[in-house]
């Protein structure tokens, strides 16, 4: 630690990392797979800023609804999210032969005026059209959702009452199947991945220079306090913190609405909130009213 500079703007070297995320996974991407990152961000700028919050915590981890988002595979998410899009269904369709393109439409005509659904009927006159009614269909892939293997209804008295079996219409089924399953939102999956890369990549960087900054200060000086109380022995103090305790037997924390998991932690490893220690106190001022850490509210009772 010790050996290393201490670097009090590091906005510089954090755009060169996020710059280089958006190389690596931006510019090989598909059209497609583009065009749904770009919803979630449109520049390496844009995903600076949306990460700059979350660097600074990194220690603490990303979660949605109590669960916690680990990303290890960008592909992964890209491709649920075009399932989940209908993309992966449409373009089944859409970029088939031409013989299962006239199958389609066969299908389409042979069930025209046989369903019971005024929509799905409309919806087949116009795949009944052949290769340009159902190229229009598959740009909108949640109406071909309609034609999913056994979603067809068709009119008591119909010649016909039983589908046509095809693998689009299967395709359709298995989209629909997976929309209904919860889903974690493809943007926050997007940010969590760029957040585990550009942290890791930061830290590697900043080890060849030599630097840190300080919110490194702080997670450095937790792990340390962390080890220390490892290698205690049971029931027995962590010698660092017993040294920095020695050195500062009483803390007076003003402001404390504004600390966050990590400050608190560190206090908490030097004076042993739960242990009460008489000859220490560690003395909490805040405003719960003004706080900016929603943890901080339920921690103490404003004075």
């Amino acid at each position: 630690m010790f050996t290393r500079e201490l670097v009090t703007d590091q906005t510089e070297l954090l755009a060169e990392v996020v710059r280089d995320y958006w190389r690596v996974h931006f510019y090989p991407l598909e059209p497609a797979q583009a065009a749904l990152m770009l919803g979630v961000v449109k520049s390496p700028e844009e995903l600076q800023k949306k990460l700059k919050v979350l660097l600074a915590r990194r220690e603490i981890p990303l979660a949605h609804q109590g669960q916690l988002l680990v990303v290890d595979s960008l592909a992964d998410v890209l491709a649920q999210a075009q399932l989940q899009h209908g993309t992966t269904s449409a373009e089944f369709v859409a970029s088939g032969s031409s013989q299962s393109r006239t199958a389609i439409a066969r299908a389409a005509r042979a069930f025209q005026r046989q369903c019971s659904r005024q929509r799905q009927c409309r919806q087949i006159r116009g795949i009944a059209g052949g290769n340009r009614g159902l190229g229009g269909w598959c740009a909108a892939p949640n109406k071909l959702l309609s034609f999913a293997q056994g979603a067809f209804r068709f009119r008591k008295g119909a010649k016909i009452q039983t589908e046509i079996v095809h693998p689009a219409f299967q395709a359709l089924a298995n989209l629909q199947q997976y929309q209904a399953q919860p889903q974690l939102p493809f943007a926050a999956q997007v940010l969590a991945h760029a957040k585990q890369w550009v942290a890791k990549t930061l830290d590697e960087r900043q080890q060849l220079r030599a630097e840190m900054g300080f919110d490194d200060l702080l997670r450095e000086l937790e792990a340390a306090l962390a080890r220390s109380a490892a290698d205690a022995p049971n029931g027995a103090s962590s010698r660092l913190a017993a040294i920095i305790r020695a050195q500062f037997p009483v803390a007076l924390i003003d402001e404390f609405q504004d600390t966050d998991p990590l400050q608190y932690l560190i206090f908490n490893h030097i004076y042993g909130v739960a242990a009460n220690n008489p000859n220490t106190a560690l003395i909490l001022i805040g405003d719960r009213s003004r706080r900016f850490m929603a943890f901080a509210a339920q921690i103490f009772t404003p004075i």
